[in-house]
């Protein structure tokens, strides 16, 4: 077992490219680089930007925030009433608080870009 789990690391390090030529490793780098790079830019950067698009469309008419006012438990105009508008902003208000990486926005208009994406691909495809 010693020899199999010895030969399975000096194959992983030649693969990675510690053991051999120096360009291996250098080859290797930049293979991961560009992967790393590349799914980044698809799964976190084209979502947020299409998102942002979206949202700050929707923010320029005024339907969203009679829509908003409407639905019940979302808003009201009671300070002392928990509603989803006053946890949400208490969460923003707080990861500010802390200087936290992560903001509730960031993340709402990762997720408006990927339904957004999503609805467009639904419709290209079946409005054929």
């Amino acid at each position: 077992d010693d020899q199999a789990d010895m030969e399975i690391n000096v194959a992983l390090d030649e693969l990675i490219g510690l053991r051999g030529p120096m360009n291996i490793l250098v080859r290797n780098m930049t293979w991961l680089l560009a992967f790393n790079a590349l799914y980044l830019a698809v799964f976190m950067f084209f979502p947020k930007l299409i998102g942002s698009v979206v949202f700050s469309r929707i923010l320029n008419t005024t339907v969203p925030t009679a829509i908003v006012q409407s639905l019940p438990y979302v808003y009201s105009d009671n300070q002392n009433a928990t509603t989803l508008m006053s946890t949400i902003t208490a969460v923003t208000e707080k990861s500010h608080e802390m200087q936290s990486t992560f903001h509730l926005k960031d993340a709402g208009i990762v997720l408006l870009g990927y339904i957004a994406a999503s609805i467009h691909l639904l419709t290209s495809r079946y409005a054929w």
